[in-house]
C-alpha cells in the first residue's frame, strides 16, 4: 500500500474513534464550535495529521521506522524555537542538554558509517530523511498552536477530533485516488494502518490534553521521548 494511502487510512480510523469518544464526552463543546475555531483547527489538522503524518509515512518507505522516528523525535527542538516567542515559555538548563542531545543523535545518525548507509543509500536516503525532518518540522509547530489553541478556545477532545477530520479530508483530496482499489488489494497493511489510526487517536487525545495543561516545551519533550511505532512496513513497501 501506497504510504499516503496507507496514511488516510489511519486518519479514517483515527477520526471515528475520535468523533465516538467527542460525542459521548464533549458534544456540547462540539456543537458550540465557532467558525473562526474551526479555522484554525483547519490548520492544525493540515500541519499534524495530513503533512506531519504523510511526511512521517513517506520517511518510514525510504528509511525504516528506528531511523524515521529517531529524526521525527526532535520535533521538541522546532516547538522550543517557537514556543519561547510566540508562547512566552521557559526553559529550564536540563530541557536545553535533552535538546543538545537530540541534535547529538540525529548527526550521529545521519553520519553513520558506510556499512549503515548501504540499508538505504542515494536518494531514497535522502528523501528518507527529508520527508522525517519535515514531519518533525510540522509536528513542532502544530504543537504551539495546538498549545495555544487549548488553553483559551477549544476543548481538547473536540480540537482532536476536528483536526483530524480535516487532516483527513486534505489527505483524501489530494492523495485518495485509488484509495479503494488499495485497500482491496493490501488487506494486511490495511489492517495495519487502521490499528495505527486507533493508537495515534490515543496517542493525539493525550497528547492535546497535555497541552491544555502544561507547557508546549515540557509535554513535546515527553512526547518525543515515549514516541515509537510498531508496525510492520514490509507489506507496503512495494
Amino acid at each position: 500500500m501506497k504510504p499516503l494511502h496507507g496514511s488516510i487510512v489511519s486518519l479514517i480510523v483515527s477520526w471515528l474513534l475520535a468523533m465516538v469518544i467527542c460525542l459521548i464526552l464533549q458534544f456540547k463543546a462540539l456543537a458550540s464550535l465557532t467558525l473562526v475555531n474551526i479555522g484554525w483547527l483547519a490548520i492544525t489538522g493540515l500541519l499534524s495529521f495530513a503533512l506531519g503524518r504523510g511526511f512521517s509515512f513517506l520517511g518510514i518507505k525510504y528509511i525504516g521506522v528506528s531511523r524515521s522516528i529517531t529524526i521525527y523525535a526532535s520535533y521538541p527542538v522546532f516547538t522550543i524555537a517557537l514556543a519561547l516567542p510566540l508562547l512566552g515559555e521557559r526553559v529550564s538548563v536540563p530541557l536545553i542538554i535533552g535538546v543538545l542531545l537530540i541534535i547529538g543523535g540525529i548527526t550521529l545518525l545521519v553520519s553513520e558509517p558506510e556499512t549503515e548507509k548501504k540499508v538505504t543509500t542515494g536518494v531514497n536516503r535522502l528523501l528518507g530523511i527529508g520527508f522525517s525532518l519535515a514531519s518533525a518540522m510540522s509536528y513542532g509547530a502544530n504543537m504551539v498552536l495546538i498549545r495555544w489553541i487549548v488553553t483559551s478556545k477549544v476543548n481538547p477532545v473536540v480540537a482532536t477530533t476536528v483536526s483530524i477530520f480535516f487532516g483527513m479530508l486534505i489527505l483524501m483530496a489530494t492523495s485518495g485516488r485509488h484509495l479503494t482499489d488499495s485497500i482491496k488489494s493490501s488487506r494486511r497493511a490495511t489492517a495495519f494502518f487502521a490499528f495505527s489510526g486507533v493508537a495515534m487517536t490515543i496517542g493525539s487525545v493525550a497528547s492535546y490534553t497535555s497541552l491544555s495543561l502544561a507547557p508546549a516545551v515540557l509535554v513535546s519533550s515527553l512526547g518525543a521521548l515515549f514516541w515509537g511505532r510498531t508496525f510492520s512496513c514490509k507489506s507496503w513497501r512495494r
